[in-house]
């Protein structure tokens, strides 16, 4: 085999373009001391292109075609048959190398620059970069080239797998149709695959390399829908262990990243695909549902922890497995990918980017972890619907509404709640019904819906009463408290803050303490009771210190900067609100933050500072997102308006732009709210519209308007105006109800 291993030939006119990183470092290898080098790469990506280009720059350069199998013996016999004197420069084309080789042809140092497959590698030639890629694209292409915008080559590009054998293949599918269209050619490639013939010849070749079982597992990978994997989920997928057959498959096939994760080589990925149509279905399938099962496994595994580590690297691919069991139509799988998956997407940075497979051209485009939230809720709220699951649709309705929620789109949120609750009550199951009334709870605290805050409170605290469900039961009737003044119900807001006091006290709870002291604390303020406000204050901070808890040390040192500036001692004020805001900005607690420094802005306008108040405004609605639903940003918007110079008024702990004044006599008849709501239907305000702008539902107001007609004496809404216009001589100013 010694005469025919190695067969001398000229250098062969391959043309190179661009590869510059490649053919610098190429020129740096042979300049050194050191073994043969070894350029490796898949079929047609530019091997022999390169090392021809090297042999043409030397002086006395060879060129010969290496036998694919030919030992180090063969090499090395065969060059002393065919040289007398051994060049400067050899090349040799073709041939498969292994650590054994290499070591054995040493001595023959740089010298030696061999082109093939195998390890280990000197200089591995991959997919071209995109400008070089096009360069060599529109070269083929000629003036026919001039016709296609460089995006629409960029597109096709990527589905040849920047490969120069494939670019090539391209250029002359291109030119030989010149009538079709960008989509034509996909859809052409889709169809009979974008490998060139010696792109495919050569993997063939390799593949045929490797062992039976290798060579059957290997089309496995294509079915598996995420970009990159950990060994375990590739065992999975086959059915047996995969650490040794990676590594057969490292060469070319696979390429290693980094913490030890696996991925296709460029442009073997669309050969994978090919094979695995040869793979019957049942086998195709077994294997996802291996790999559905082994990824839910492992998610369940971490619900508690939300690994950020596991999780974190997986999230693509687990991303891609639940797109796969809705193809599959498989409900129940998708259903638990949404139990498990969507809270570590909701705890996901938000700048953070997942990348996910782009059927097109199987490169990848990125997804905002909040919009794959949103996409996987969606799935298990259908799979639900699809299995007739009242349960499974109130979880999934409710994952939505959280989903919803954290991405500020609230209104979304209240419906996605809604129904919820709905299925809850069908499915008769009160603890569903209770979570979903917390998620409906928290849509109508941030969009200022506290009439509808208080009847789902109530529904909570009897629950958690009769459950004995003590720490839960003392914060939801702090809550409440908080709730009740909102809708100007001071005495059953003292009423359920002495509640949550006394179980509180009781039960020896002291985060939960701090809370029911808090709400106690506003109460009092309302009432402009100091001295009892104070003794709230001293006792929550005793409770926080006890309690050691970083939200109890930060509320209270928001108390304290609430009682300075209400008791105008603005000295004092001062340097608390610096504490107060560094202490919630380290939680962190952006909603905290921001109803801390609504309040502050609110002092500095109520002292006729509004140069003052503006940043602090302005601060709200960054922490918040500007949101016009949130309730905190709607009461900065009208805090800048005051800045600007409508009159603002200050009502206790309250403040509010100030209504068109209404009757004396009316007055003494209407609450608060009723003269909010009546000076607006007066202006001509719809009840929408009179909803949207104080932050309760429609049907709230419609009860307002019903109790005012009564108490006036009047039968409709023109009724009502006239009413206000007849003892317009007799006027007083009422603030409106806008809380911090």
């Amino acid at each position: 085999m010694s005469q025919s291993a190695i067969k001398r030939k000229p250098i062969p006119a391959l043309e190179l373009t661009g590869r510059e990183t490649e053919r610098a470092r190429l020129r740096e290898l042979v300049a050194q001391p050191g073994p043969p080098v070894v350029i490796t790469g898949l079929p047609g990506a530019g091997k022999s292109a390169l090392a021809a280009d090297l042999a043409r720059s030397c002086a006395k350069a060879a060129w010969c075609e290496a036998d694919g199998a030919a030992t180090a013996h063969d090499v090395l016999t065969g060059l002393r048959d065919t040289f007398e004197d051994v060049p400067e420069l050899v090349v040799l084309d073709g041939l498969r190398v292994d650590p054994a080789l290499i070591e054995q042809l040493r001595d023959l140092g740089s010298s030696l620059v061999i082109t093939g497959c195998g390890v280990p590698a000197s200089l591995v030639v991959g997919a071209m970069p995109d400008p070089e890629a096009l360069e060599l694209l529109r070269r083929e292409l000629g003036q026919a080239g001039e016709s296609f915008e460089d995006g629409d080559l960029t597109r096709l590009m990527a589905i040849s797998g920047r490969l120069p054998a494939g670019l090539v293949d391209l250029a002359r599918r291109l030119l030989a149709r010149p009538g079709w269209t960008v989509a034509d050619h996909v859809d052409s490639w889709r169809s009979v695959g974008p490998l060139a013939d010696g792109v495919r010849w050569g993997l063939d070749r390799l593949s045929q390399e490797l062992s039976s079982e290798t060579r059957r597992a290997f089309p496995l990978l294509a079915a598996h829908p995420g970009l990159e994997w950990e060994e375990q989920a590739v065992a999975a997928l086959w059915g047996m262990p995969a650490g040794g057959r990676l590594e057969e498959l490292r060469s070319h096939l696979l390429v290693e990243q980094e913490g030890g994760r696996w991925r296709l080589a460029e442009g073997v990925r669309a050969y994978a695909q090919e094979r695995l149509l040869h793979v019957a279905p049942s086998i195709v399938r077994e294997a996802q549902e291996r790999l559905v099962e082994h990824c839910l496994t492992r998610l369940e595994s971490s619900a508690g922890s939300l690994d950020p580590g596991w999780v974190g690297r997986e999230l693509p691919n687990l991303l891609a497995v639940a797109d796969l069991t809705v193809s599959r139509a498989q409900h129940a799988s998708t259903l638990r990918f949404g139990r498990f998956l969507i809270p570590h997407l909701l705890v996901a940075p938000g700048e953070a980017v997942i990348r996910e497979e782009d059927a097109a051209s199987g490169h990848g485009m990125l997804v905002a972890p909040g919009e794959a939230a949103i996409r996987v809720a969606r799935a298990a709220r259908n799979a639900a619907e699809a299995m007739a699951d009242p349960v499974g649709e109130a979880r999934a309705e409710l994952d939505l509404a959280v989903v919803y929620l954290r991405a500020g789109d609230f209104r979304a949120a209240w419906h996605a709640g809604e129904r919820a609750l709905s299925w809850a009550r069908l499915a008769g199951d009160f603890e569903i019904e209770i979570t979903a009334r917390s998620g409906v709870l928290q849509c109508c605290m941030v969009s200022g819906a506290f009439p509808e805050a208080v009847v789902h409170l109530r529904h909570i605290v009897d629950w958690q009463r009769r459950r004995g469900k003590l720490p839960e039961l003392v914060t939801s009737l702090a809550s409440l408290a908080g709730v009740y003044l909102r809708v100007d119900a001071d005495r059953k807001a003292g009423e359920a803050c002495g509640e949550a006091v006394r179980i509180a006290v009781g039960s020896g709870l002291q985060v939960e303490l701090v809370s029911a002291l808090s709400s106690q604390f506003q109460v009092h303020l309302r009432q402009a009771d100091m001295e009892a406000a104070t003794e709230d204050l001293d006792r929550a901070v005793a409770a926080a210190q006890s309690s050691g808890d970083a939200f109890s040390l930060a509320t209270v040192d928001v108390l304290r900067v609430r009682l300075a500036v209400l008791s105008e001692d603005m000295a004092a004020a001062e340097p608390l609100f610096q504490v107060a805001a560094a202490a919630i900005e380290a939680l962190p607690a952006p909603r905290e933050l921001a109803g801390l420094q609504l309040f502050w802005g609110e002092s500095y306008l109520c002292r006729n500072a509004p140069d003052l108040a503006r940043p602090h405004f302005e601060e709200v609605l960054r922490l918040m997102g500007c949101n016009d639903i949130d309730f905190l940003v709607r009461i900065a918007k009208l805090g800048l308006a005051g800045c600007d110079g409508d009159q603002i008024l200050w009502n206790g702990s309250e403040i509010a732009i100030p209504q068109q004044s209404l009757p004396t006599s009316i007055r003494k008849v209407l609450s608060a709210r009723e003269c909010t709501v009546a000076d607006l239907v007066a202006d001509g305000h719809s009840n929408r519209q009179i909803a949207s702008r104080l932050g309760i539902s429609s049907r709230t107001v419609e009860d307002h308007v019903k109790r005012i007609c009564l108490k006036l004496g009047v039968i409709s809404r023109s009724a009502i105006g006239r009413r206000l216009a007849e003892e317009s001589a007799d006027r007083f100013e009422i603030t409106g109800e806008m809380w911090a």
